[in-house]
């Protein structure tokens, strides 16, 4: 137990921090949950690509980053806007295709795009929201200001992107 307290003191985690990614956590699984419901009883229009399984990978990435900072995600991505602190009756909305939802139900299960949490938006293109992070992240730089992006793909570990630097993603299993 030492250990694992050691590893999370020296991450910077507080008892409050960790009840919070656990709630973040939670709130994903039970809307990606919700959402699988709706779509067995034939509810939902379309597909749906859920984020279960992939909710601390979330959560992790949208705990590193401020609340002004972007992020884009894959096609399994309801997690982050939700990870980021988004409100879930607008992305439920979306998913059913409502005039309610973040892109007034356009967008559906795979383009969930909730800018008010700095979501921009996912892709079915592996690794589609690279560059779309990327120029996110450099276009505050340019104006002298810090910003990040983070970018999640399949192949991809989510990675806070600092807008001061060049490389955007590393591929899973490379730290520096």
């Amino acid at each position: 137990m030492a250990v694992i307290g050691d590893n999370l003191q020296a991450a910077g985690l507080t008892p409050d921090d960790l009840r919070e990614m656990l709630r973040r956590m939670m709130r994903i699984r039970y809307f990606d949950e919700a959402g699988v419901e709706l779509l067995e009883k034939g509810q939902l229009p379309g597909p749906m690509h859920t984020s279960i399984g992939q909710e601390a990978e979330v959560v992790g990435a949208c705990m590193a980053l401020r609340t002004d900072d972007y992020m884009t995600g894959n096609h399994r991505s309801h997690g982050h806007p939700i990870g980021k602190g988004a409100k879930t009756r607008p992305l439920m909305a979306e998913l059913l295709g409502k005039a309610t939802g973040v892109c007034r139900g356009k967008g559906g299960s795979m383009h969930l795009a909730d800018f008010s949490v700095g979501s921009l938006g996912e892709s079915g293109i592996v690794g589609a929201g690279m560059p779309i992070a990327v120029g996110r992240a450099s276009a505050p730089s340019c104006a002298g200001r810090t910003r990040s992006a983070s970018a999640s793909s399949a192949m991809a570990r989510p990675i806070p992107v600092p807008s001061t630097r060049r490389t955007t993603w590393r591929p899973r299993g490379s730290f520096r």
